[in-house]
């Protein structure tokens, strides 16, 4: 008994070391235009996921910027935004005070076209490099702030892979699928789990590159009575993962395709009728002509979501984004057409929808 305590107290000097694990180098690093010269059909297919433009440097093109700042009382110009994030759903935007970056207190609705109020009370109190840089950098280092390239780039997923790509592909860099189901989920749920790395200091795992377990650089937000890290860590990704990704290949909700033909990646309509099947009854259920080539979206517009007050609407949580709940849908269409029909005043708006019954006999 004596020997196996001792063996013990030997080995916990080495796991301590083992959670530890000091960070690749930069040069051990590629970039994702590296990877383009040999995997050019799956860096064109990164290229269009939410991850490549989820951070975009609005100083070297100021067209990134979506929000319309001719309206009046934003708070702020649009001459002070250094970086936007965002540019499907919502935009926010960085302005750089003092040694750090901070996301300023609007946000752009793209889908709304409107300005919302964002983290109006809080935002002074959070800087990027505390709260959000590790998950919208490549390899991101702590102690000097050093990162690989300012995007959600291949290498976030595949790891550190200059040594793959000088030698032809002898050495091979990381393949998600090929490194089973839970460290797979791992790479995800390391920005998709809202947590705190070990220092208690940093709101994303510091230290964690793919292919390392998560749960020795990550404790997650919730974590249930008797509940290890890592299963607290997968229960919370999974119900991230939630509806979009029940019935869906890896990586399919992300955009990313494997080389087979028959793959393309999924509209904003697509997801919508994967659940409201009209089917040849579409342009019956909008009402206009199928030229007009009308999308779901253009007539029911997102409304914000107080997710400070609902965690379960987390912005981190794909169905915020793509699993809609009723109450996230402005009912009054009227709005909706005005967009379009610029001549119409909203009571004529509304009395073409109430003469139009088309709606309540082809809607689910």
């Amino acid at each position: 008994m004596k020997r196996l305590f001792l063996i013990f107290l030997l080995l916990l000097p080495l796991t301590a070391l083992a959670a530890e694990e000091p960070l690749p180098p930069l040069s051990d690093y590629l970039g994702s235009e590296g990877c383009k010269e040999c995997h050019e059909k799956m860096y064109d297919g990164w290229k269009r996921t939410y991850h490549s433009t989820a951070v975009q440097d609005a100083k070297k093109n100021p067209d990134v910027i979506l929000g319309d700042f001719t309206q009046k009382n934003i708070g702020f110009k649009k001459e002070d935004i250094e970086y936007t994030i965002g540019a499907h759903w919502n935009q926010r935007y960085m302005k750089k005070i003092g040694d750090d970056y901070y996301v300023l207190p609007k946000s752009w609705s793209i889908s709304s076209r409107r300005w919302e109020a964002y983290n109006v009370w809080g935002w002074r109190k959070m800087p990027y490099s505390k709260y959000c840089i590790g998950c919208h950098v490549t390899r991101y280092d702590s102690k000097d702030g050093s990162f690989v390239e300012h995007t959600i780039g291949c290498e976030s997923c595949h790891g550190p892979s200059r040594a793959h790509a000088e030698s032809g592909g002898e050495l091979p860099s990381i393949n998600p699928n090929k490194l089973g189901a839970v460290d797979m989920e791992m790479i995800c749920a390391s920005c998709h789990v809202r947590g705190m790395d070990n220092s208690g200091e940093y709101h994303f795992p510091v230290g964690y590159v793919p292919g390392r377990k998560l749960s020795d650089y990550y404790t997650p937000q919730k974590m249930e009575e008797g509940e290890s890290k890592e299963k607290a860590i997968l229960r919370e990704f999974r119900a991230w993962w939630g509806n979009a990704g029940e019935n869906s290949t890896e990586c399919e909700v992300c955009g990313i395709y494997n080389d087979r033909e028959d793959e393309k990646p999924k509209s904003k309509n697509d997801y919508c009728l994967s659940c409201h099947k009209f089917g040849d009854d579409y342009y019956k259920h909008n009402n206009h002509l199928k030229e007009t080539e009308l999308e779901c979206f253009d007539c029911h517009k997102k409304v914000s979501v107080d997710i400070e007050e609902d965690d379960s609407e987390d912005v981190h949580s794909i169905s915020y984004f793509l699993v809609h709940k009723k109450t996230c849908y402005d009912k009054d269409y009227s709005k909706a057409c005005l967009s379009c029909h610029d001549t119409w005043t909203e009571d004529i708006a509304k009395d073409h929808l109430s003469k139009w019954r088309g709606r309540e006999t082809i809607h689910e």
